[in-house]
């Protein structure tokens, strides 16, 4: 009989993929915002204190009686079965299945709460990873990273509305930068701080600069594409002709 207790334990172990599951989790693939929008340019490029890098820090303003729409993907996260620590798990597992039949009565005899045979059953389904149960607690010993699976497609919240003012980064978006003056165009995409640089060095010797000075201020437009309407931040920067000395 145990044997094929051992054996149908070790068919459902199959059965489950051989891992647990961790619980669900959902990612904000992007969001979309309608309203009074406003955006800003900040030149930072003094802060880099390299010659001839244009460096911006973009942010968004989004204000009161705006509305906000999210595009999210719900995930099921796993901690995959591997050899190792989970092998003893799982020959623990089987040797406490095959052992319910005296443990049961035990537990009834010793008159323990309902609960701790519970429990006991519950961490047996851990042992045997068959449950696809969360961990028993945090000192569960699976330490192999999460893996993530995608339950179902992208899908769209409804438009909200915003409460409050809210000044944020305008993270991963793709700029271009424009000097027509000079006849420059580059192109970036900002970091996750909201910030995008441009080299101008290709440029530098083609600029007026006044007497006295070692720089020209030149109209830089900033475009940003990835925006419905494109729009356009005007910013005065200043242009280096050669490396400012000590």
């Amino acid at each position: 009989m145990k044997p094929l207790i051992a054996l149908a334990c070790i068919t459902a172990l199959c059965a489950a993929g051989c891992s647990y599951k961790a619980g669900t989790e959902q990612e904000i693939l992007k969001v979309e915002y309608r309203g009074d929008i406003r955006y800003t340019a900040d030149d930072i490029s003094k802060e880099r204190a390299e010659w001839n890098v244009l460096e911006y820090r973009l942010s968004r303003t989004v204000g009161e009686g705006c509305e906000r729409r999210r595009t999210v993907q719900d995930y099921d996260t796993y901690v995959p079965y591997r050899l190792g620590t989970e092998c003893g798990n799982l020959m623990q597992g089987l040797i406490s299945t095959a052992l319910l039949p005296v443990t049961v009565p035990l537990f009834a005899l010793s008159g323990s709460e309902a609960g701790v045979l519970g429990d006991h059953i519950k961490q047996i389904g851990h042992d045997l990873n068959i449950f696809l149960a969360t961990p028993p607690d945090d000192a569960y010993l699976f330490n192999t990273p999460l893996e993530r699976k995608p339950v179902g497609e992208p899908r769209e919240s409804g438009w909200e509305p915003i409460t409050t003012m809210r000044n944020m980064p305008l993270k991963n978006t793709r700029v271009e930068a424009r000097i027509d003056a000079l006849g420059f165009a580059a192109s970036g995409v900002t970091d996750d701080r909201g910030i995008v640089s441009f080299d101008v060095s290709g440029i530098a010797g083609n600029i007026r600069i006044p007497e006295g000075a070692n720089y020209a201020e030149v109209a830089v437009r900033i475009l940003i594409k990835d925006v419905a309407g494109t729009p356009v931040i005007g910013v005065m920067s200043r242009v280096y002709q050669k490396p400012v000395g000590p």
